[in-house]
């Protein structure tokens, strides 16, 4: 079968240690070999970017005898069954002068690209378990790298242009599990990944939503960072309920804005609710957002999908006022850093404060604006797609849940008793 030739020095790191771990648990080494060869490799690899074949000799000699250890049994294995190089091979298996402040050690012995001894070869991985038992090999070698497997993965969330929302949930999700997990991730992690996700449910209480997030997050590591996408193929997600969204009656909408005394913030639940917006997407509108010869405003949505809402008379007025008083802003909603827009925390304290204000039982954060907003326009007879392009929802799916809680509808129908009732009472004037 062909192989795809790596593109960038990071991609040939990715590709050899994946090849490398294969043949490691192929063999079935024990787990302390496993690591330092895994942790000579990668470190070998780091230094010397690129394909591993055309290494120059003398930069391999020279990482061989920089090291505390003799690591030469790791990369023997590696240009024999991975990267498969004789002349490689040959110079490893040369005497290897170790350097203490020479950057050029010297091999002693001539070089020769002749295949190396098969006898020398086993005797030297035999020579590698002695030391293993006798723990020569150091606690640093040893230990994973986390940090490294977490810049790893930020790299290939950032390569797919993700959400900064989904790269810190991700990383959180991923680093915690590595701390639980405190070795080099295998292809042979299944049950410990179960394992973690039933510690998450049962363990930490976390809902099944939040559980099943987190093994999306393990489950994109092991697909696209360890290369390992057979660990996750059979990882079940959790069966999640379905909560109906928590929403206002038009009533108290206009009891939690008419509390608020502060006109931006104001401004800012009026549009979050007359605009059906996400917390993130209120805090990124911009002055050029609004399409004032259309009537339109432009949204910047979520997986970085643009769409367009209507500019309501309503709120064209309340915006010009706004932008009269202050102008030059960059945001539409600035604190007071110039420039720099609302923090998400200070939008919810101001959703907060105008609830309790209106003494309005908070049903849920700024969001439940959103879902209120959805609510009452299919109350009004707007069609189920028309809320699904206003809301910017990928599938319609995701906006029919708002068909379970619209009361409008729900409030036209009588219960089975009324017919007993008047049944009854049609029997017995």
């Amino acid at each position: 079968m062909t192989e795809t030739k790596p593109l960038t020095n990071f991609d040939w790191q990715k590709f050899w240690l994946s090849k490398s771990s294969e043949e490691i648990e192929k063999r079935k080494l024990s787990q302390a070999f496993s690591r330092f060869h895994y942790a000579i490799i990668n470190k070998y690899l780091s230094e010397n970017p690129g394909n591993p074949k055309t290494i120059k000799i003398e930069n391999l000699v020279s990482f061989v005898s920089k090291q505390k250890n003799d690591v030469r049994q790791p990369l023997v294995l590696f240009y024999e069954t991975v990267a498969c190089s004789q002349k490689h091979l040959a110079a490893l298996n040369q005497p290897i002068v170790p350097s203490q402040q020479s950057s050029q050690p010297a091999i002693v012995g001539k070089k020769t690209d002749a295949a190396p001894d098969q006898k020398t070869v086993l005797e030297k991985r035999d020579d590698a378990r002695q030391q293993e038992e006798a723990h020569c090999v150091t606690p640093e070698i040893l230990t994973f790298d986390k940090d490294l497997w977490v810049s790893r993965l930020s790299n290939e969330i950032s390569v797919r242009n993700y959400s900064d929302r989904t790269k810190v949930t991700y990383i959180r999700a991923v680093s915690h599990y590595l701390d639980k997990s405190g070795k080099t991730p295998s292809s042979n992690d299944q049950d410990f990944i179960k394992a973690h996700l039933l510690r998450l449910k049962e363990g930490a209480g976390h809902s099944a939503r939040t559980v099943n997030l987190a093994a999306a997050a393990i489950s994109f590591f092991y697909r696209h960072v360890v290369a390992k996408p057979a660990v996750v193929d059979a990882i079940p997600r959790m069966k999640a309920g379905k909560d109906l969204p928590e929403v206002y009656g038009q009533g108290d909408v206009r009891k939690i804005l008419d509390s608020v005394t502060n006109q931006k913030h104001k401004l800012l639940l009026m549009i979050t609710y007359g605009c059906g917006l996400r917390l993130a997407e209120v805090i990124a509108l911009r002055p050029t957002h609004l399409h004032w010869d259309r009537g339109m405003i432009r949204i910047h949505g979520k997986g970085s999908k643009d769409r367009e809402v209507p500019l309501d008379t309503y709120l064209a007025g309340p915006i010009r006022k706004h932008l009269e008083d202050n102008p030059g802003l960059k945001f539409l909603f600035e604190g007071s850093e110039k420039g720099q827009p609302y923090p998400p925390r200070t939008v919810q304290k101001i959703y907060d404060n105008a609830c309790k204000k209106a003494k309005i039982q908070r049903r849920g954060g700024i969001h439940t604006l959103r879902h209120s907003f959805a609510t009452h326009l299919l109350e009004q007879g707007v069609n189920l797609r028309q809320i699904q392009v206003l809301l910017g929802h990928s599938s319609i799916k995701t906006t029919q849940i708002y068909t379970h809680v619209s009361q409008e509808e729900i409030a036209k129908i009588r219960s089975p008793i009324a017919s007993i009732m008047s049944l009854k009472k049609d029997c017995h004037p």
